[in-house]
């Protein structure tokens, strides 16, 4: 990382505790656990009604989690996670960057398979990609919001003192963020094939979290994550949603011939962000200690 990021990066003293008059954080964890309960309620009942409406569910779905995440984080105290500045976007970039270019050169993969494969591109293509850009936004807000912003944080208050516990805490939200991208009730864990592709999945995702997690809690804001979140997952989405139109989908778990393609998939997937993952790491070991999160202190 240059030496101009870092010493911007808010640096505690050597023994720093928080304020004497900071809640007990184990009461900071209680109260993180009950509002994220509660943001994921109301992002339920914002879901139902934007149906009623007859409005675009994922987009309300994306934009709806990430208003109540973000409220739960201010009332939990940590509104400065919704701020950014130079210093801690380009902290962000300098630990998210790999991944991005892991998923251009996917995207150039996506584009020549649609090529090659004659494939037309669809009539309202710059449509589609608008709404993928203001998807993809709102689930890099939501995603971030929900887990390295509130849940992390929350983790952080309890196990911050120490390094191991900012490493526990981070495995715990990465570990957390990528089984919630399952639908286990539709997975059939009887059949070896589904079940490796969702163990696959979650450990890729995983991965990927923890670079993120390490992110959060250097810079004590989400914005940073959050956009280059969004920009990972519309760099995967650009070209078959956007470009060709296929429908927008979250099933990662395939049935049948597309299982082991799926699999294969995933394993190289995971063999590249391995090493990413160990990367931000070595930034975590860096870091100066304690890192109490954005709620307490």
């Amino acid at each position: 990382m240059s030496t101009n990021v870092a010493k911007h990066l808010a640096v505690p003293a050597p023994g720093a505790s928080p304020r004497r008059d900071a809640p007990r954080p184990v009461l900071k964890l209680v109260l993180s656990l009950a509002l994220f309960a509660l943001a994921f309620v109301a992002t339920s009942f914002a879901l139902a009604w934007a149906e009623g409406w007859g409005l675009d569910e994922n987009l309300a779905y994306e934009w709806a989690g990430a208003l109540c995440f973000g409220l739960a984080c201010i009332l939990a105290g940590g509104a400065r996670l919704l701020c950014a500045d130079r210093a801690g976007l380009g902290y962000a970039w300098h630990v998210i960057w790999p991944f991005i270019v892991a998923s251009v050169v996917m995207m150039a993969m996506q584009l020549f398979s649609y090529a090659e494969a004659g494939e037309a591109v669809a009539e309202d293509w710059a449509w589609g990609v608008g709404y993928e850009a203001l998807l993809c936004l709102g689930i890099g807000l939501f995603e971030e919001l929900m887990c390295r912003g509130l849940l992390l944080n929350a983790l952080l208050a309890v196990l911050g003192r120490r390094r191991w516990g900012v490493a526990v805490a981070a495995g715990v939200v990465s570990l957390v963020f990528g089984v919630l991208h399952i639908s286990w009730a539709s997975v059939d864990l009887a059949d070896a094939l589904q079940l490796a592709q969702a163990v696959l999945k979650v450990i890729q995702t995983a991965l990927y979290s923890f670079a993120l997690c390490v992110v959060v809690a250097r810079t004590q804001s989400v914005v940073g994550a959050a956009l280059l979140h969004g920009l990972d997952d519309f760099l995967i989405m650009f070209v078959p949603n956007g470009v060709f139109g296929e429908p927008d989908t979250t099933a990662y778990v395939s049935a049948g011939s597309d299982a082991l393609p799926t699999i294969v998939f995933y394993a190289v997937v995971i063999a590249v962000y391995a090493p990413l993952a160990v990367r931000a790491a070595r930034e975590l070991a860096r870091a100066p200690m304690p890192e109490r999160g954005a709620f307490v202190g």
